[in-house]
């Protein structure tokens, strides 16, 4: 069974009855925030799972912006930004405001503008080792997205893929 939430009732549901959980970034989008705040989080999942004799993996969503050079990366967030629809921004901000769940209370305008709940940006080398921070912060798996899916999926099928099985990440 696969659960997501963020809320303490929603981290009870997961934690007594899903295989697989989707969890967000505590700390915001920001990569070096979510690294920090994400082990101690996991942690908590963890041990929630095993209080009641079980065992929970988790499974985080990062957005990914890879290009071959980091100005091509900033570029590509300089574009959407640029091109803001700011009464769907502005309805998404409002959301973080409501309700008990929490995931995207960390979130800054600029990074809810890109998408995402944790922003993956760089060059092909730069994007696996973020992926293996977030493992090592205890994730167990990604479910990634892209902004622009068909050549975006296309040049990390290409260019992320055989490094990620390099880093042991994938198996061919």
């Amino acid at each position: 069974m696969v659960s997501a939430g963020s809320s303490e009732a929603g981290l009870d549901y997961a934690c007594r009855y899903a295989d697989l959980f989707f969890i967000t970034s505590p700390g915001g989008a920001d990569i070096a925030d979510a690294l920090e705040s994400l082990p101690p989080h996991t942690a908590r999942i963890r041990a929630l799972a095993e209080a009641q004799g079980r065992q929970i993996k988790t499974v985080i969503n990062p957005h990914v912006i890879c290009r071959e050079t980091e100005k091509e990366v900033a570029e590509v967030c300089r574009a959407i930004v640029e091109a803001e629809d700011a009464g769907a921004v502005d309805g998404l901000m409002g959301t973080q405001k409501r309700g008990d769940q929490s995931s995207w209370r960390g979130h800054q305008r600029n990074q809810r503008i890109i998408g995402g709940n944790v922003h993956v940006f760089g060059t092909p080398e730069q994007v696996v080792d973020q992926f293996i921070q977030l493992k090592d912060a205890g994730c167990d798996g990604m479910q990634i997205n892209f902004f622009d899916f068909a050549p975006d999926l296309e040049f990390f099928g290409e260019r992320v893929m055989p490094l990620l099985t390099q880093a042991g990440l994938r198996y061919a």
